[in-house]
C-alpha cells in the first residue's frame, strides 16, 4: 500500500509542482533596434559583446528565429540563432 501511494504521489502529484511555464505562454520576440548581448560559450558571461539587431528573419509560424546584428567593438555584422543572444534594450 505504501509503495502504490508512492508511485501516485510522485507520478501525479509531484509533477504538478514543477510545471515549466516558459512554454506555456509566448514571451516578446526580439526586434530591429534592440541591444543584445551575444552569448559565447568561449567567453565568460562580463565578456560578451554588445550588438544591435539591425534585421529579424522570421520562420514560417511568424516566430523571429534568427536575427542579424551589428557589433559595435568590431565593426562586424553577424546572423544569430535567437537562442544565443540576451536582450539588454528594448528599442522603443
Amino acid at each position: 500500500m505504501a509503495d502504490l501511494f508512492w508511485q501516485r504521489w510522485h507520478s501525479e502529484y509531484l509533477q504538478n509542482l514543477q510545471v515549466r511555464s516558459k512554454w506555456l505562454t509566448e514571451g516578446e520576440q526580439l526586434k530591429q533596434g534592440d541591444v543584445v548581448l551575444l552569448r559565447d560559450d568561449s567567453l565568460a558571461r562580463n565578456q560578451w559583446p554588445l550588438a544591435v539587431i539591425t534585421d529579424i528573419f522570421e520562420s514560417s509560424d511568424g516566430r523571429v528565429r534568427e536575427v542579424k546584428v551589428h557589433c559595435g567593438r568590431t565593426g562586424t555584422s553577424y546572423i544569430r540563432p535567437t537562442t544565443q543572444l540576451c536582450r539588454l534594450i528594448e528599442a522603443d
